[in-house]
């Protein structure tokens, strides 16, 4: 379930007394501004389970054209990953980062720029064997991440595939993305909307196919990590219920 650091302090609690897995959100602020051991008080309330980081993403350009604004964007996404293993995680989601209206000609200098970021973020968390999950937001379809992972053709190097953020951006349907991640992919970001905006509602009340997502994975095998993302409390118990009626149609991903 998603956790913001900045929030960890209101909803930690909650989250040991009701025994969920969080994937801390880190703001370049909480980089910044969180003395190192509190992310160790963390690491150890937490430990036994399997926590994940998700990274800054505002205003970074891990593939962008402007050297100096892809070295700020390592600098930062590195001192996340230094960070993650100060929590305990051993895997961090971060936004791939590709728009099509910001590099309309530029794919193969994009895939290149942003391979070589994302190999230097693996370096900065090479010690406790962090892996990087990719995850999809403004990607009208999956080729510029599938590039880099192929590119890349790191061990640690994976995808993340948001259903809410394909839900509003993708021009593509949802096979055409899962057979090009599918080799790489060991995470999904669940959440729903109405096809408008990034609306991060429960499962079922947008119009996203969760059942068709499921129904694909059980025949191919295949099943990634889950990470719940709801935005509000309300959400928040409809989505842990959502996700229950689900997988337990589902199981292990394989219609029952």
């Amino acid at each position: 379930m998603n956790l913001p650091f900045d929030r960890i302090e209101q909803y930690g609690r909650f989250f040991l007394d009701k025994g969920l897995q969080p994937e801390i959100g880190l703001s370049g602020a909480v980089l910044d501004n969180t003395p190192e051991e509190a992310f160790r008080v963390w690491a150890r309330a937490f430990s036994g389970r399997r926590v994940t980081v998700h990274a800054p993403f505002l205003d970074l350009s891990p593939g962008g054209m402007d050297p100096e604004v892809v070295r700020l964007a390592r600098r930062r996404l590195c001192q996340a990953a230094r960070n993650a293993g100060l929590l305990g995680a051993r895997a961090m989601v971060c936004h791939a980062g590709y728009e099509y209206r910001r590099y309309p000609h530029g794919l193969d200098r994009w895939v290149e720029i942003s391979g070589q970021t994302w190999v230097e973020v693996l370096e900065a968390g090479e010690d406790f064997g962090l892996v990087v999950l990719l995850e999809n937001v403004y990607e009208r379809e999956p080729e510029p991440i599938r590039r880099v992972l192929e590119q890349a053709a790191h061990p640690r190097l994976k995808a993340c595939f948001d259903t809410g953020h394909f839900n509003t951006w993708s021009r593509r349907p949802l096979d055409l993305w899962l057979e090009a991640l599918a080799p790489w992919l060991a995470r999904l970001h669940l959440h729903d909307n109405d096809g408008s905006f990034d609306q991060h509602l429960s499962i079922g009340r947008g119009s996203f196919d969760f059942q068709g997502l499921m129904g694909w994975l059980g025949k191919r095998g295949l099943s990634p990590g889950i990470t719940l993302e709801p935005h509000s409390v309300e959400d928040f118990v409809l989505t842990f219920r959502a996700a229950g009626t689900l997988l337990g149609r589902y199981g292990r991903f394989g219609p029952r």
